[in-house]
């Protein structure tokens, strides 16, 4: 081969190989960027889900836990609360558009929307999740929608609604927006509620609304700043109906009053008057100091060093127990009283749980006002006897004397169906006959005579307690006047509890104000339960009762 061909196959021979090694490194520079690119094209993608999705993402979080909350019923079935499913409109202020804009469209929609708040919060783009308008109503929601403005979406939430309105506002209670109870019911079985259970209560949806309508009735003829009752079936403490004005609608708690939240029943304490004169007869009959016939000096009134214990109504005279009772005598019941030890009538008070808080199935009442031990002198025992000294909550008050006029056992007050009864022997049954006849001759012949039912036995008593003053005195001129009553006396099926604070006029004592509250209730409560006419005749020795209830003889 000569020189000059030789010389050009090396070169053709270098020459591939220096394109082969070119070749390659090209081959990985491409790939390379083949890489590059996908990463960074995997990134855009990435982030561009992510902020499409996050709104979302975080509704869903804020939701993850959700479940139904569970509806509370009356005693028979009817709903009281429940909980429905809304929209509530929120927005990702980053994928809005236009912020103003989208407010100002908003806003024909929604018109209570607070403009400057929201575009304070629409206005920060990092922001993505901001609430607009929870709980609309379905024309709201249509309305939004049709707008279809960007940044915009709807999510599902329970509402919670009371379909009675006011109607046992106070034992329902309500919840917050985050979904919690905040008192009464909705607080006391929020867990349960939360994870979807229902709740059966023991008061009746009828007799409830009857207890409210006659003690409002009753608060606006006296002008009364307030007024409560409490009915309590004696036999298990199931409250069949709870009442205290004014009251709210638990739909829209929020725009209620202190006053209106607040339940008398449980978070006020009242000196109750002669109503507690039953406490002490029950106790001196249980004690074996007085009986049915015996003599009572209720001649003058009885001093004290300074003080002096006198009758609103004086007869100036020996009274049988019973006609200290009906006439409701502070002289004769302090009689009784001063032949009690001051253990005896504490030991009772504290038995009858009116010493202390009551806790219940929905709660604690507040704590009474009691004597002190070094107070608790023979004064205040004889003052404790007419119902000044000691003031306690109605729920606890309603229970003590269902124990003496129904069958001598102390039954804890319960709202809840699945609450267990606990009961404890309190008095004799003796002594409950006896008691029994006070009541009667109060309601037929003495200062009850208002609470009267035609065609039944009917046993109360009245209260009339002046009420005591931020200074500690008592006003003269206002009162509470209460009332116990017991329908039908001889095996009650409900016991009515009834308190009326500062009834104004003539007719502000407990058998004017209260009295007829309990009868009117009574009537309509008697044709709800189905309970009988019945035919008594009643001597002032023991008793002789021709009874026709329920249909037997």
């Amino acid at each position: 081969m000569r020189p000059s061909a030789r010389r050009y196959t090396q070169n053709n021979e270098q020459s591939q190989q220096n394109f082969a090694i070119v070749k390659k490194r090209l081959n990985v520079v491409v790939i390379a960027l083949s890489i590059v690119q996908l990463f960074v094209s995997g990134a855009i993608i990435n982030k561009a889900y992510m902020a499409a999705q996050e709104p979302q993402t975080q509704v869903k979080d804020y939701f993850a836990k959700e479940v139904r909350r569970g509806s509370i019923y009356d005693t028979k079935g009817v709903l009281l609360a429940t909980s429905l499913k809304v929209n509530s409109l929120y927005a990702d202020p980053k994928m809005m558009l236009d912020a103003n804009d989208a407010i100002f469209k908003l806003k024909k929609a929604v018109p209570e929307l607070n403009v400057d708040n929201l575009k304070r919060k629409l206005s920060n783009k990092r922001r993505r999740f901001v609430w607009i308008k929870r709980n609309l109503s379905p024309k709201q929601a249509y309305k939004i929608n049709s707008l279809g403005i960007p940044g915009l979406a709807f999510k599902q939430e329970s509402f919670r609604t009371y379909p009675n309105g006011s109607l046992a506002a106070h034992v329902l209670g309500y919840i917050n927006r985050n979904g919690s109870g905040v008192v009464g019911v909705e607080k006391f079985y929020d867990e349960q509620l939360k994870n979807g259970e229902d709740i059966h209560l023991t008061i009746d949806a009828t007799l409830q609304s009857t207890l409210r309508e006659s003690l409002a009735n009753k608060l606006l003829k006296t002008n009364a700043s307030s007024a409560w009752a409490i009915a309590l079936h004696p036999q298990d403490g199931s409250v069949l109906a709870s009442v205290s004005l004014p009251d709210y609608d638990a739909n829209f708690y929020n725009k209620a009053s202190a006053e209106q939240w607040k339940d008398r029943t449980t978070s006020d304490v009242f000196e109750m008057g002669s109503i507690n004169k039953t406490y002490t007869y029950a106790l001196g009959f249980d004690k074996d100091i007085i009986n049915l016939n015996s003599i009572l000096d209720a001649t003058r009134p009885i001093r004290i060093g300074k003080y002096r214990i006198r009758d609103a109504y004086p007869k100036s005279k020996w009274l049988s127990t019973v006609d200290a009772f009906k006439y409701s005598s502070n002289i004769a019941v302090s009689r009784v009283a001063d032949e009690l030890t001051v253990e005896q009538q504490k030991t009772f008070f504290d038995k009858l749980n009116l010493l202390g808080p009551l806790n219940y199935d929905l709660g604690t009442t507040a704590a009474p006002i009691a004597p002190t031990d070094k107070s608790w002198k023979r004064l205040k025992k004889m003052t404790l006897s007419y119902g000044y000294g000691l003031a306690t909550t109605p729920l606890q008050a309603v229970a003590a004397l269902s124990s003496i006029g129904n069958d001598g056992y102390y039954v804890k007050p319960k709202f809840v169906k699945e609450t267990q009864t606990e009961k404890t022997k309190i008095v004799s049954d003796e002594t409950v006959s006896k008691m029994k006849r006070l009541f009667s001759a109060t309601v037929e012949e003495g200062t009850g005579r208002r609470a009267r039912v035609k065609g039944y036995l009917i046993g109360g008593k009245t209260g009339t307690a002046e009420i005591l003053e931020k200074s500690g005195e008592y006003n003269k001129k206002q009162n509470l006047a209460t009332f116990i009553g017991f329908a039908p006396l001889d095996n009650p099926e409900f016991i009515v509890l009834v308190g009326v604070n500062s009834p104004q006029g003539r007719l502000s004592g407990g058998g004017s104000a209260a009295a007829p509250i309990f009868r009117e209730f009574a009537k309509k409560a008697f044709a709800i339960l189905n309970i009988r006419p019945s035919l008594y005749k009643m001597q002032d020795k023991g008793q002789d009762i021709l009874k026709y209830n329920k249909g037997q003889l």
